[in-house]
């Protein structure tokens, strides 16, 4: 199973933009931790295009962790 995750902060508008592409119909989750690892924030991923308003986040690193059934990707989000 082949699976494709890209996320990009958009800090014009204060979201970031989560793209989902996979070759079957897996669910997706994503959930952003601050450094501490305290979970923020989850969303449930649909296939394409997401986006998650960041306008109660303050300036700082997070992580962001992407979870299918399989497979765990985790990525630094800074956001400024």
């Amino acid at each position: 199973v082949e699976n494709f995750f890209s996320a990009q902060y958009i800090a014009e508008s204060q979201k970031i933009e989560i793209r989902y592409d996979s070759s079957n119909t897996q669910k997706a989750v994503i959930r952003i931790y601050d450094l501490l690892g305290k979970p923020l924030c989850q969303v449930n991923l649909k296939h394409g295009e997401n986006y998650i308003s960041l306008n109660n986040f303050s300036s700082g690193i997070y992580i962001i962790s992407i979870q299918t059934p399989d497979k765990i990707f985790n990525q630094k989000l800074f956001i400024y």
